[in-house]
């Protein structure tokens, strides 16, 4: 009887363990790779690499697998989440595709200026679905040319009755202003003065615009051509003034004075009150 028995458990044994050698485990799914975004052969061109001072220069966009130029290669580009350009210390980047509403428009080439001498690096960035997707840069030596008498000035080449009219020269949009110069004879005088533009004149007020130009431009100038003269009072500063230079202050006031070797400049406000315009701007001319 025990034989009975064991027999029929060593069955029972042997037909379960073959039941779970025929059992199929799940397959399961391996860990999704992640997706590789592409890098796109768009890189930055620029015809100069060293330039003075209010110089002019090209950017452009360039694909390294395609003849398109310019404007058809960010056109080429389109999906992208965003495509900028920027230098060194800019506050802002330059969107080179712009969205709009109902339309886009596309940069593929532009002119910068320079104010300020130094090494700069440009990058051009592009971003699809939060990547990287394109990124160049490249280097430029700005300097401030010592054959120039102010700015990119050189008085001898102010000759007759030469008038060169407010001539601007834009950002990009990578500061809120920019500056613009005139220079020329002017009531007999050889001379050239320094403009600057908000971009949104209207989210300052009078006082609040007439302060930041005068710092922006303080700060420019003894950049550039080191300190200010330091006066004792604002009669001793216009007196020299009257004595140094030869267009009349009339009803304007001395901000500042700085004199280089070439030339006289002052920071000059166009009324002591701030008037109608409280307006400043840099007056040069050559020194004597």
């Amino acid at each position: 009887m025990k034989f009975i028995y064991l027999s029929v458990l060593l069955i029972l044994l042997g037909s379960s363990c073959s039941k779970n050698k025929n059992i199929v485990e799940p397959e399961v799914d391996p860990e999704p790779k992640p997706e590789i975004t592409e890098a796109f052969p768009l890189h930055l061109d620029m015809r100069a690499e060293r330039v003075s001072i209010f110089k002019g220069v090209k950017f452009s966009l360039q694909d390294s697998l395609s003849p398109l130029e310019n404007g058809a290669n960010v056109m080429k580009y389109d999906f992208l989440d965003s495509l900028i350009w920027t230098i060194d210390g800019a506050s802002k980047p330059l969107q080179l595709i712009q969205r709009r509403e109902n339309s886009e428009n596309y940069k593929g080439s532009w002119t910068h200026y320079f104010y300020e001498p130094g090494n700069f690096k440009a990058y051009l960035k592009g971003y699809l679905k939060g990547d990287l997707v394109v990124n160049d840069s490249t280097n430029i030596a700005v300097s401030l040319n010592n054959e120039n008498d102010f700015l990119f000035v050189s008085w001898k080449d102010i000759k007759g009755d030469m008038k060169s009219g407010n001539i601007g020269y834009p950002v990009n949009g990578l500061e809120d202003y920019s500056y613009s110069v005139f220079h020329g004879v002017y009531d007999g005088v050889k001379s050239a003065t320094l403009n600057l533009q908000f971009d949104d004149i209207y989210k300052l007020s009078l006082e609040e615009r007439f302060a930041r130009k005068k710092k922006i431009f303080s700060d420019y100038i003894t950049k550039l051509y080191g300190s200010a003269k330091q006066f004792a009072s604002d009669v001793e500063a216009n007196t020299f003034y009257t004595e140094n230079f030869k267009k009349p202050l009339d009803e304007a006031s001395v901000i500042q004075i700085w004199q280089t070797e070439k030339a006289n400049i002052a920071l000059i406000g166009e009324s002591k009150d701030l008037g109608d315009r409280g307006d400043c701007f840099i007056y040069a001319e050559p020194r004597n």
